[in-house]
């Protein structure tokens, strides 16, 4: 089986309990690291993986855990993963699943920076607001790091967050943190 039609069938395998859930996540986790060389995996083979999976309906939710250790183990790739960020969050992928939100929140403030792109110019205020309410307990600069992050990208890109996000992120500097 071709490396990237085995990842995309990890992501596949319905699991029935935590258990079940923690065993897959832990034979994924060590196929991406591959110490061994036995696979040959590579930031290509994961990048194909993936561009697969964000087409997967329904979406499955092991692929934040596998955004989340393609950026810890392939930093070359950030840029492709803030697209697929901005492509996940333009679906609205978890309009019919809660837990698609979970998830997308938890892999979005693990990965930070990686996400912003995605998080100020597709969410709406209110999804916004939730992302900042998740975020900011273990990121308190975190809207001080989105304005400066909104002031860093061109006209064209700053045209892209909406007026409600842009003035909540400006309005933050006198928000106090949780």
């Amino acid at each position: 089986m071709p490396p990237v039609e085995l990842i995309v069938e990890l992501h596949r395998i319905k699991t029935s309990n935590f258990k079940e859930y923690g065993h897959l996540v832990l034979n994924l986790d060590l196929l991406m690291v591959d110490q061994a060389k036995e696979f040959n995996l590579n930031k290509e083979v994961f990048a194909n993986s993936i561009e697969h999976l964000i087409e997967e309906v329904p979406m499955p939710s092991l692929l934040f855990h596998s955004l989340q250790k393609v950026h810890e183990n392939y930093p070359a790739l950030n840029g492709f993963l803030s697209n697929v960020f901005v492509k996940l969050a333009q679906k609205k992928i978890w309009t019919d699943n809660a837990e698609l939100w979970t998830a997308f929140l938890k892999c979005a403030r693990a990965v930070r920076s990686v996400a912003f792109m995605a998080v100020v110019t597709q969410l709406t205020l209110e999804e916004f607001k939730e992302y900042a309410e998740y975020v900011l307990p273990t990121q308190p600069d975190l809207l001080i790091v989105l304005r400066k992050f909104v002031s860093s990208l061109n006209a064209h890109q700053q045209n892209l967050i909406s007026r409600p996000v842009l003035e909540h992120i400006s309005a933050s500097e006198d928000v106090k943190k949780a």
